[in-house]
């Protein structure tokens, strides 16, 4: 199926924070989001989601459990589950990135390779 940010729901709060969700599955999470210069999402944490954040154009910084990690296009940040996180723009453009989340499996329950 074909989507396009005009065709998925889309979240946008005053402080100038959008998101745009293009999966919503109980095996992966995808979304776009963007950040307008020197605004800030919310601190969130996802007790059982690994995320992989994805910069697609400009430049700010995430916060993953009081460690800084400057972020810029083409570079990304993994983040482990239960890790308070919140991402800033600290450049003069929008900041524009894909959040791709997965479940973390127990160990009990990963698939064997044997």
């Amino acid at each position: 199926m074909k989507r396009t940010r005009h065709s998925v729901p889309h979240i946008m709060n005053r402080s100038g924070y959008q998101q745009w969700s293009f999966c919503e599955r109980s095996n992966m999470r995808i979304v776009m989001e963007e950040l307008l210069p020197e605004s800030k999402t919310p601190v969130k944490t996802h007790n059982n989601f690994r995320l992989l954040l994805y910069v697609l154009q400009g430049r700010g910084f995430i916060r993953v459990d009081g460690h800084h990690y400057p972020v810029a296009r083409d570079e990304c940040v993994e983040i482990p589950p239960g890790a308070r996180h919140q991402i800033h723009n600290w450049g003069d453009n929008t900041l524009q990135y894909l959040l791709v989340g997965v479940p973390e499996e127990k160990e009990d329950q990963a698939p064997s390779l044997l």
